[in-house]
């Protein structure tokens, strides 16, 4: 009997590490992208006159996120990359250290011309890179952050090309 329960909690274990989600569609508010496989909603919000989900890579040992945001009117694009790197910097607390920001530069978004926001930073000892993104379309304000760990560049490549390359505001 002992020996059956270690093996059916093997299993378990063994079926639950490799269940992976599937690819699916966001689809809210006018705005679209593909979530891939491996990849899952964690923090979402309607704000009613805007939206914030935020996507990150399944897994223990994964850093890959995407944190798309929206609101339906404009706002000045550099004032609005400075307030998200004000909001990060306050946020972060003593897990994260060495952190730095570029200067807001022209950038591009699935095509979609920004201004963005370079960053680097230690996060629970772990090297990091990020992008910020704010632009106009269709009517509202973007702010996109993309963020992994260095040592993870290859593995979210696919993920994050995927988000980006499906990206569409109606």
């Amino acid at each position: 009997m002992k020996t059956l329960l270690i093996s059916l909690s093997l299993l378990l274990l063994i079926s639950s590490c490799q269940e992976q989600s599937r690819e699916t569609q966001f689809d809210k508010q006018g705005v679209s992208f593909t979530v891939p496989a491996g990849w899952k909603g964690v923090d979402e919000e309607d704000l009613g006159s805007g939206y914030s989900i935020s996507i990150e890579k399944e897994g223990m040992d994964e850093s890959g996120m995407v944190s798309i945001s929206w609101i339906d009117l404009e706002i000045e694009l550099d004032e609005w990359a400075q307030v998200f790197k004000d909001e990060m910097r306050s946020s972060w607390n003593s897990s994260v250290s060495n952190s730095s920001f570029s200067a807001v530069k022209n950038g591009r978004y699935n095509e979609i011309p920004t201004r963005s926001v370079t960053y680097k930073a230690t996060l629970l000892g772990l090297k990091h890179t990020g992008t910020i993104h704010v632009f106009y379309e269709g009517g509202k304000s973007f702010g996109v952050i993309i963020q992994e760990a260095i040592e993870d560049k290859a593995d979210n490549k696919e993920g994050f090309r995927l988000i980006e390359k499906s990206f569409k505001v109606e």
